[in-house]
């Protein structure tokens, strides 16, 4: 079968390798979805640090039922201290460990991406030499067909449309 349309286009893919590995890393969805996971990982390390630090908390009431009036109202300060300290500090380290879990998976997942990217670019330049390599050879093949059909013709061993049919071959195989 004839060779498809022109495939200068793999040169341009093959010389932005940079910006097409930026463009793949962005875009994939599962990368996408381990940055979720990572961000996910360092909001619970933050919230469990915040755990280690005592919680503050401004009261007020109001009670009609007192019968003096100065009693009626109220303004107070709650402090809640963090204890056990041991659990807290035990459950910072696990989201740390969470977390650094997240980012390696997250750097294994980019790393696949990244072999995979450079497999297709260079499977992407294979083809692209092994289409330059055919259409070097295709019109000296086309050339000998004609060649071939004009003698057997010439010979009375084969037919016109052999020879048109070689001929336009020929022509096909002509680069534009």
């Amino acid at each position: 079968p004839p060779l498809p349309g022109d495939f200068e286009h793999t040169a341009a893919i093959a010389g932005d390798a940079a910006s097409l590995e930026a463009e793949a890393l962005r875009a994939r969805p599962e990368l996408r979805a381990q940055r979720a996971r990572v961000d996910a990982a360092d909001a619970a390390l933050r919230l469990a640090m915040r755990d280690l630090l005592p919680d503050v908390a401004l009261a007020g009431s109001y009670d009609r039922l007192w019968q003096e009036r100065d009693l009626r109202g109220f303004v107070g300060l709650e402090l809640e201290l963090p204890f056990p300290l041991r659990a807290r500090h035990a459950a910072v380290t696990a989201e740390r460990a969470e977390l650094e879990r997240e980012r390696s998976a997250l750097r294994a997942a980019e790393n696949a991406a990244r072999l995979e990217l450079g497999v297709a670019r260079a499977s992407l330049a294979e083809i692209d030499e092994q289409l330059s390599l055919a259409e070097s050879r295709r019109a000296p093949a086309a050339q000998d067909r004609a060649e071939i059909a004009r003698a057997s013709f010439e010979a009375g061993r084969s037919d016109l449309t052999a020879l048109l049919k070689a001929l336009r071959g020929r022509l096909d195989a002509q680069p534009p």
